[in-house]
């Protein structure tokens, strides 16, 4: 754990928006983690994830970090470097090679279109698609230096609307069923998810 405390440091010197960003992702992963029955391991790797997802950002100048408008093309290929950043950050111990795979894959999207990879469905590592979901959820519920949070009802609506393209649509169906419980989460209604395909399954990591 030690390891691990060292490279929360280094993300420390990120922006304050960052680091209370990645601790929200953590506990969102492992809420969701839980309510899909994963194995303690899994758990304890979506937890390390969580927390380190954006540590590739550490080499990304705060000035695109915190810039208060879009992104240039080239700035925004330079964000989507962070998820392989980081991925060769974390390589580095043998105790985190688990942790590091989730977190390069956690910007792939369902339907093949995501990156670094291009990865589609169930070639995209489970956990890494359970931190997806956990991602954008907070991204969406939290404000960011170039805009305000487009809130909760928002969030909702896009998981669902991005089911199945964007996003792994038994694991939005998962994480949907426990947002009242998260913090300052709301109840929502199975009519919610009415969108949603029916009958769907997941396969556990082992």
């Amino acid at each position: 754990m030690n390891k691990v405390q060292a490279l929360s440091e280094v993300m420390a010197g990120q922006p304050s928006w960052m680091d209370g960003h990645s601790i929200r992702v953590m506990e969102y992963a492992v809420a969701t983690g839980k309510a899909l029955g994963l194995s303690a391991k899994s758990i304890e790797t979506l937890r390390l994830a969580g927390l380190l997802h954006d540590i590739g950002k550490v080499d990304t100048c705060a000035s695109v970090l915190e810039k208060r408008g879009g992104l240039t093309n080239s700035e925004f290929e330079l964000v989507k470097l962070h998820p392989v950043h980081g991925a060769e950050i974390l390589c580095k111990s043998d105790t985190l090679l688990r942790v590091a795979n989730v977190i390069r894959h956690h910007h792939e999207r369902y339907d093949g279109t995501g990156y670094p990879d291009g990865l589609k469905g169930d070639f995209i590592p489970f956990l890494s698609r359970v931190l997806y979901v956990a991602d954008a959820y907070d991204s969406m519920t939290a404000d960011r230096p170039y805009r305000k949070a487009p809130g909760k009802d928002y969030a909702v609506s896009e998981l669902i609307r991005c089911s199945g393209t964007q996003f792994d649509p038994a694991i939005v169906m998962e994480f949907l069923k426990i947002a009242g419980s998260l913090p300052f989460g709301q109840e929502y209604s199975m009519d919610c998810l009415a969108s949603l395909p029916p009958g769907l399954n997941f396969k556990k990591p082992v």
